[in-house]
């Protein structure tokens, strides 16, 4: 007899054949996944290593304009259809694909604080976790297989949720979308797919990943289809919960917007590179060569399985090819794994087993030892969290915007002295920032200062405007017509930029401030007239 936990297409036909059978009983010879206490302490482990995986108190570039745009809509009552917060020229019309995220960053700042900001990101990231565990043991993953995988996937689960940023939030209903359909497919429940609706009204205005939530739905459609099982269901979902995305402040816009920013990365920030572009840096290195292995792991283990899961198939091949094309996709084949590999695995060792004729609880040996290795990381759990946050509860939870004397040249850092020196000395007027940190300034000074440029490049400022922008930080071109044309009263670059170094000989502008951070350059007043 098949395994019904392996042999998904198998079990399928048999459940369509007698829809009100109960399913069948695991097969006798599936191995044991350990004593209860075993696994509640593994269950305990893997939090807790997630936890310390997930640990950052470093502050996204984006998350400061998102939480102003969530304090403009608060505090004026009106919601921003138009840019409020730069001086030069912008689009008509601002689609932020992303506004309730900004809402409820702000939300949860004014009532918990840094600490709640973290808190919320340390808890989708472990409802992320959770909801792929049990999307693998829906798939037919035994629990220490699926515990294990995760714990090995998840030493990378830094990298999707590297900080407060409204893309946490794609992540966690990426997870959740899985699980939704990997339990309705096994157990054939198809009504549990209508809950996929409101999670794309929400998810849609959370943040414009929703699109891989629709591409999900499709792909397990079109598995269904090629398996000749019953797929109407997922067609009827996908057409409903596509349309509710339109349930948003602008419509139709901006649903095409959001798939305009997906298929037109920005060439500039390192997240949209293709994967052998990030082989080397410093930042991203690490997680696209784990993604590689992870990869070609997986490749291996699918290609020797006996039984194929088409759907699982499609899913990991498309997310795959989604990661090579673009660092920022690493973390969808990252979440497939967890819920598609672990059967792979199961099915390896037991075939592992039965060559060397061991016992059928061999198996269940192996991941003990294995368990019992992956104990041993936690060993670094109290250094990274436990001791820190007994020592300042703050350091562990604050969010910290770190300027250059607390970090290494490479770490993203803020001009915290020079904001601090604006604010001190009541300086307002027109703000010419790094583009990374202007979504700070518009947080930090709005509406005592606007600027000229922030982390929402593409869908605020056209493409002239970027242009010219781009061309004045990288002192190409006619940059000093740009400083011309539009009306900047301070200039904050970091001090180590060419601009900065021309921007001294510059006529009509001084340095204001500088550190190590930043420096800050003010219009100086015009001279004088010649008396006659």
């Amino acid at each position: 007899m098949a395994d019904p936990y392996v042999d998904r297409p198998l079990y399928d036909r048999q459940r369509n054949m007698n829809r009100d059978a109960p399913p069948p009983a695991p097969n006798p010879a599936t191995p044991a996944s350990g004593s209860r206490p075993f696994c509640a302490i593994i269950g305990l482990g893997l939090a807790l290593l997630l936890v310390k995986n997930l640990h950052t108190n470093l502050a996204d570039f984006d998350m400061w304009w998102n939480m102003a745009t969530g304090r403009s809509l608060v505090q004026t009552g009106t919601f921003p259809y138009h840019d409020v917060f730069s001086y030069v020229p912008t689009l008509p019309v601002w689609i932020q694909h992303g506004w309730l995220s900004g809402l409820a960053l702000y939300q949860t700042n004014v009532w918990l604080g840094d600490a709640g900001l973290q808190l919320l990101r340390l808890g989708l990231g472990l409802g992320t976790a959770g909801f792929v565990y049990l999307a693998a043991r829906r798939h037919g993953a035994p629990a220490l297989a699926a515990a294990l995988t995760l714990a090995a996937v998840g030493q990378q689960f830094g990298s999707g949720f590297p900080a407060v940023r409204a893309l946490v939030f794609t992540n966690f209903f990426f997870a959740l979308s899985l699980y939704l359909l990997e339990t309705a497919r096994r157990n054939q429940s198809w009504r549990l797919l209508w809950l996929l609706v409101p999670t794309q009204i929400l998810w849609a205005n959370l943040h414009a990943g929703f699109l891989s939530g629709l591409g999900l739905i499709a792909l397990y459609a079109v598995g269904q289809i090629l398996t000749r099982q019953r797929f109407m269901p997922l067609l009827i979902v996908l057409a409903a919960a596509g349309s509710s995305t339109l349930i948003n402040p602008y419509g139709v816009a901006y649903v095409r917007e959001a798939l305009f920013v997906s298929s037109t990365p920005t060439t500039d920030v390192p997240e949209w590179f293709r994967i052998w572009d990030t082989l080397s840096d410093h930042n991203f290195g690490s997680t696209s060569r784990f993604f590689l292995g992870l990869l070609g792991v997986t490749a291996v283990l699918a290609a020797l399985a006996p039984r194929r899961d088409l759907t699982a198939l499609l899913v990991l091949t498309v997310t795959a090819y989604l990661g090579v094309s673009r660092y920022r996709h690493i973390f969808f084949f990252l979440l497939a794994c967890c819920v598609y590999a672990p059967v792979l695995l199961a099915d390896a060792m037991r075939r592992v087993n039965a060559r060397l004729g061991l016992s059928q609880r061999a198996p269940a040996l192996q991941y003990l030892a294995a368990g019992l290795c992956f104990l041993a990381a936690f060993w670094s759990v109290p250094a990274y969290v436990v001791n820190p946050l007994l020592a300042n509860p703050r350091s562990v939870l604050f969010l910290a915007p770190l300027s250059w004397e607390y970090v290494s040249p490479g770490v993203p850092y803020y001009p915290v002295k020079a904001l601090r020196h604006v604010i001190e000395r009541g300086l307002k007027g027109n703000l010419l920032p790094d583009l990374a940190w202007g979504g700070v300034a518009i947080w930090a000074l709005y509406p005592d200062c606007r600027v000229a440029m922030d982390g929402r490049n593409e869908s605020v400022y056209p493409l002239k405007v970027r242009n010219e922008y781009f061309d004045f930080l990288m002192a190409r071109g006619d940059w000093r017509g740009y400083l011309e044309r539009y009306p900047h009263d301070m200039i904050l670059i970091k001090p180590y930029e060419r601009i900065g170094k021309l921007l001294a000989q510059e006529p009509g502008w001084r340095v204001e401030y500088q550190d190590r951070s930043a420096v800050l350059f003010m219009r100086a007043p015009p001279l004088p007239a010649a008396q006659p």
